[in-house]
């Protein structure tokens, strides 16, 4: 019983520690997307501000990709005349 009881404590150690790391990955992960967005986009410093603020960054990005393209077709099309 003592060899079973030592074995589920050490199950459990390694789980608690696969857990803290994951979590400090995490934190550096968001630490990191944080530091790319620009600050109007994360009011706070919480994880869903982040992943919020950064999904919005990305949505302006392809917005400003989408009307930076429709001004290079437009433009090339001037030129075709």
């Amino acid at each position: 019983m003592l060899h079973e009881e030592k074995e589920n404590k050490d199950e459990r150690m390694i789980h608690i520690a696969m857990k803290r790391n994951q979590r400090k990955q995490m934190n550096n992960y968001l630490t990191l997307l944080q530091s790319l967005i620009s600050s109007s986009h994360v009011q706070r410093a919480d994880q869903a501000s982040i992943i919020g603020g950064a999904i919005n960054f990305v949505k302006e990005l392809e917005h400003n990709l989408q009307t930076l393209r429709a001004k290079k077709n437009i433009n090339f099309s001037y030129r075709k005349k």
